[in-house]
């Protein structure tokens, strides 16, 4: 059974300096959320298996994906394009979209569900103070 993700519009179209704030909202969210149940144990793999990508940056670049409406071979040009979140990720190539598509059936959906939808509320919530004072 495929579990889908509610669709958000806050991102369609968005200008680049909200997609920045989103990076760095899902960054800061993420690296203080708790590590998703399904997502399994390293030690528990076998030896000469390591983990392609961590459980941290799988979620803010499936975040990226849902949000920004990009599919898994968009995303891989997303971040060719943007090295500098690479490095921000702690990553030293872009991973492939299987690696990806992996991540995402390992995440806990209704964890992610709940930090999207805190991401999400939080620029939201930003955007429009911003435009309040302006």
């Amino acid at each position: 059974m495929r579990v889908r993700f509610f669709g958000t519009e806050a991102f369609r179209g968005a200008s680049p300096r909200k997609v920045d704030f989103l990076i760095k909202t899902a960054i800061g969210y993420v690296w203080r959320a708790r590590k998703p149940q399904r997502w399994p144990d390293a030690r528990k793999r076998r030896r000469g298996q390591h983990e392609k990508v961590h459980w941290r940056t799988a979620a803010v670049l499936l975040i990226f994906m849902y949000n920004l409406r990009i599919s898994y071979r968009g995303m891989e040009g997303f971040l060719d394009s943007r090295p500098e979140l690479l490095r921000k990720l702690g990553l030293r190539k872009t991973p492939w979209r299987m690696t990806l598509n992996n991540a995402y059936w390992r995440l806990d959906h209704e964890w992610f569900r709940d930090l999207n939808k805190r991401i999400v509320a939080h620029v939201e919530n930003e955007e429009k103070r911003r435009k309040a004072r302006a």
